[in-house]
This record gives structure tokens, C-alpha cells and sequence, in this order.
């Protein structure tokens, strides 16, 4: 697949349940990413493979709208049997409400689900925070990606690393974000256990240090971007737990990270 064609590369997203595809520079762009050709050669029957391409393409529609664009709704979405009947012409406007400068500040939409992420840009790096599910139980969670930066606002997302929170590990996490904890470090994270990321609470902002074999990403999240990561992970904390509010999840942190705190801290 490295002679990838337009069509080819939109045939294959249509195939893996994709309603995302490329334009023309969108691909090439992604061409010389030998990850996302990758991905692309298993994305039809991989989950994993999927979720890459997923990512990829979330990126470059980050960086402009004429990249990757949504497949308009097919013709199939209007019911033939009730072409007849007169009044089914009334919910007609509703198919007219997705306009595309409606989308900008809304969830992006990949198949059956809603793909929600924020992105923390600093001068050497920038890291995408989005709801996951986790791989084996599809329990809520939170993946990070990190990527180095290129130059002045530029960042190389072909060369990014993927960190998805543990479940055991998300309300650690999210403990350092609401100031609970000042330190938390995860390790051993990935398929070679190479991965790793440290979190510091230092007041005024979160300083997040990423790291994998021949990778290392340092990020500062200042109080703006810090204020949407944790209404991610408040989002994935209820949805695991839905009936105990959001003081119940706020309570149950404070135990948490109370359980947790070294004498230092």
C-alpha cells in the first residue's frame, strides 16, 4: 500500500466504517508516514489499527478543514416506503441542521461514536487528550498522544507516542489535575513496558514529562487548557460510575488521593 491512490485510501476507510475522508494534500501529507500505512493496511479487520488511523486523521483535521472532510450522509438515510406519504417531506429541515460551520465547536464524529479530545501546545511539544475506551473491557478512560514540535506552532504528529490511562491508574491522574496530588508518575505503560509519564502540580500550572524509548516530550498545561482536561476526566469518571454524581467522584478523589500522598507531598 505504498503507492496508496486517493480512492484507495477513501475505499478503505469506507470499508473499516469510517465516515471520515481525504482530500488530495490530506494524503499526502500521510503518505510518508510509514505508522499510518501501516495502520491502513489492517484498519478493516484490526480495532487497534483503526483507532491509529482514527488518530492520524483527527490530527490532520486539526490543522485545517480541507484535509479530511465528513462523508455527507448517504441517500439511504431517507426511508423509500414512506416516500408517499405527504408528510414525511416535514421532518425534511432537520437533515439540514449539520452544516458544516455548525461543526467547528461540536464533537467530531468517527462511526457510531463521538470523538472528544484538547490539545495543549508548548514551545517544543504538544500533547491531545481524548476520551478512550480501554482495549480489553472498553471502560472509559483517558488516551494522551504526544508529539514534538517542528517550529512555531508546527508539531510532527507522525512521530507521536500514545499513552492510554489504566483504569486503575485514570483517578490518580486525575487527582494531580484537580490539585490533590502534586506528583504522580505512571510507568511501564505500552507493549515493550518502554512508556512512562509524570505529572507535577506546580500551582499555576501542570508540568507533564512523556517518555518512551528515543522519545521524551515535556508539556506545560496552564490553567485554561488544565480547566478542559478535567472536564474530560470528570466525563469518564461518570460515565464509569453514572449514578454517583459529581460530588460522589469528587469525595471519592479526595480518599483516593489521600491513600496516596507521600509525607512530602
Amino acid at each position: 500500500m505504498t503507492a496508496l491512490t486517493l480512492d484507495q485510501a477513501n475505499n478503505t476507510l469506507a470499508a473499516a466504517g469510517i465516515r471520515l475522508r481525504l482530500s488530495q494534500d490530506g494524503l499526502q501529507q500521510l503518505l510518508g508516514n510509514g505508522r499510518f500505512i501501516k495502520a491502513m493496511q489492517y484498519c478493516i479487520k484490526n480495532r487497534d489499527a483503526k483507532q491509529d488511523v482514527l488518530s492520524f486523521l483527527d490530527h490532520l483535521r486539526n490543522q485545517a478543514q480541507n484535509l479530511v472532510y465528513q462523508e455527507k450522509q448517504s441517500a439511504q438515510s431517507a426511508p423509500t416506503h414512506q416516500s408517499p406519504a405527504p408528510q414525511s417531506q416535514a421532518p425534511a429541515p432537520q437533515h439540514e441542521q449539520p452544516a458544516p460551520q455548525q461543526q467547528t465547536n461540536a464533537p467530531q464524529q468517527h462511526e457510531d461514536r463521538v470523538f472528544i479530545n484538547h490539545h495543549v501546545y508548548g514551545n517544543k511539544a504538544a500533547l491531545d487528550f481524548k476520551l478512550s475506551e480501554t482495549r480489553r473491557d472498553s471502560d472509559p478512560t483517558i488516551s494522551i498522544d504526544g508529539a514534538p514540535a517542528l517550529g512555531k506552532n508546527k508539531y510532527d504528529w507522525s512521530k507521536k507516542t500514545t499513552i492510554q490511562i489504566t483504569l486503575n491508574d485514570l483517578p490518580s491522574v486525575a487527582a494531580c489535575f484537580f490539585g490533590l496530588l502534586k506528583d504522580v508518575e505512571l510507568r511501564h505503560y505500552g507493549a515493550n513496558n518502554d512508556k512512562s509519564i509524570k505529572l507535577q502540580h506546580q500551582g499555576n500550572k501542570v508540568f507533564i514529562n512523556m517518555s518512551a524509548t528515543d522519545f521524551s516530550v515535556q508539556v506545560p498545561v496552564f490553567p485554561g487548557d488544565a480547566f478542559q482536561i478535567r472536564n474530560l476526566f470528570l466525563r469518564q469518571l461518570m460515565a464509569k460510575h453514572p449514578d454517583i454524581g459529581v460530588e460522589g467522584i469528587l469525595a471519592n478523589l479526595k480518599c483516593h488521593a489521600a491513600m496516596l500522598k507521600t509525607p512530602q507531598q
